[in-house]
């Protein structure tokens, strides 16, 4: 995330934090499918032709600006939580509360912390993303990305970066994808994101669109998953962050690419998931 995050004003702030929340959205589309235990039932079976990640997933990526040039290097890695670890000490507050409004019942108040685990040992999983970065010039930065899978679907709950002591948050959690990998699957949803005790609406708008080839220039690979996304942030009535991003998912590997475009459809960036430093961490 850019250290512009730490701006006064909410409007000048959210405006710095729209194209954060949307690499944030990236990072964790990008490696959201971790495969569970063949045990837990929720995990939706056809997403397994096209996402075998697990915990200790690690993957490294290149993101190109609009003009083709290197803009950054990113090494993302997947840690699965333990629930009620995850729950005492390694949750951001924001992320906990999140995580309770995805799991509450309908006529129900907040869960309590019981309830919460209880619920993810019947149908979810926690999940931490690490992603650090390098990038053209040499720069360094890390943020962290919160992600819960459920029976409904894959959840951001949302993240931090290294240059921020604010949480990044969405109220509900923004939806990365449906529960299964049907083409003409979507979704459509509404929120909050928070940043510190600033508040924007979200929304979100998402669809499987198709099984198509696609290549990356140096390697072709004929059976992908291509979906697409736009998120937009909206404060006090105007738009502050529209941007719209579509992703290719590999069968076999899961490794693919991404492309983002202004609401125009001008090409902003891109980014291609290096195959030769896809591997379990060590």
């Amino acid at each position: 995330m850019p250290s512009a995050l730490a701006g006064r004003r909410p409007s000048s702030r959210f405006a710095s934090a729209g194209p954060a929340a949307a690499a944030l959205v990236a990072v964790c589309v990008a490696v959201a499918f971790v495969r569970s235990d063949a045990t837990r039932r929720f995990v939706p079976e056809p997403w397994t032709r096209y996402f075998e990640l697990h915990d200790g997933f690690a993957r490294r990526s290149a993101v190109f600006d609009s003009a083709g040039a290197v803009e950054a290097i990113r090494s993302t890695n997947v840690r699965r939580l333990r629930p009620a670890l995850a729950l005492a000490s390694e949750l951001p507050t924001a992320q906990r509360e999140a995580l309770g409004e995805l799991l509450q019942r309908p006529n129900e108040g907040p869960p309590d912390d019981a309830a919460i685990l209880e619920r993810l040992a019947a149908s979810g999983e926690l999940f931490e993303m690490r992603t650090r970065e390098v990038d053209a010039r040499g720069k360094a930065s890390e943020q962290v990305a919160f992600v819960a899978q459920t029976s409904d679907g894959v959840f951001l709950l949302g993240g931090r970066a290294d240059d921020s002591d604010e949480a990044l948050s969405f109220h509900p959690p923004l939806r990365l994808f449906l529960p299964t990998s049907d083409v003409g699957g979507q979704w459509d949803q509404s929120g909050e994101q928070r940043l510190g005790a600033s508040r924007v609406a979200y929304r979100c708008e998402g669809r499987v669109e198709a099984r198509e080839a696609w290549t990356d220039g140096a390697h072709r690979h004929d059976d992908c998953l291509r979906v697409r996304s736009r998120l937009r942030l909206t404060h006090e009535g105007r738009t502050i962050y529209d941007a719209v991003t579509t992703e290719w998912f590999a069968a076999g590997p899961g490794v693919g690419g991404w492309t983002q475009t202004d609401e125009g459809g001008k090409l902003l960036s891109r980014g291609v998931d290096d195959p030769d430093g896809t591997r379990d961490a060590e």
